[in-house]
């Protein structure tokens, strides 16, 4: 099982990537962080392809891409854990599958809309990205992919400018040739 990468933190408590890595690169004993619950603990092993986690004598598991590997000073001598109340709606509205890539190519978005004038069509594309980006961070989704296309590079320059708006956009990269945008998202987690 692949992972893009290991995140770290920089000065500014943002996240960055450091390095691809997969499963088998944890070894049992490293702390690690799960990053969708804050929760720190020690790499215990590997269940059913997910990560086994001990943290206050509990054992939790995690998939793999959502935890990472703490460096050598990040770790608490012991582990201090802080409830925090769910800002996330009920659970059977959360049980809704969200479908993290949003293709932009309008003939996909809305068909119907093809023949219009094409600053009108590139104002819908940015609308439909905005509210997408938006619900994604509503369902705190770790990452996302805009797919804009390769075209002259209209809709990408306006979609990275988008993207700067949100604080929860930690980082971001081409990929697909430069026909798309993958997107990795930070809900404050230190």
């Amino acid at each position: 099982m692949k992972k893009e990468g290991v995140l770290r933190k920089d000065k500014r408590t943002r996240f960055i990537f450091a390095k691809t890595f997969d499963m088998h690169d944890f070894w049992i004993g490293d702390w690690i962080m799960i990053i969708s619950s804050g929760k720190k603990g020690k790499f215990e092993g590997e269940i059913n392809g997910m990560a086994k986690i001990k943290s206050n004598k509990k054992i939790i598991l995690a998939p793999f891409n959502d935890i990472l590997i703490l460096d050598d000073g990040e770790f608490p001598t012991t582990i201090k854990t802080t409830t925090y109340k769910s800002k996330l709606k009920p659970k059977s509205e959360n049980l809704i599958p969200f479908n993290n890539i949003l293709d932009l190519h309008i003939e996909k978005l809305a068909p119907e809309l093809s023949n219009k004038l094409p600053e009108h069509i590139i104002s819908y594309q940015v609308r439909k990205a905005k509210e997408f980006i938006m619900k994604a961070i509503e369902k705190r989704q770790l990452q996302i992919v805009l797919i804009h296309g390769k075209g002259s590079g209209v809709l990408k320059a306006e979609i990275e400018n988008l993207l700067q708006d949100f604080n929860e956009v930690y980082f971001m990269k081409s990929i697909n040739d430069g026909g798309a945008i993958e997107v990795m998202l930070n809900y404050g987690l230190a």
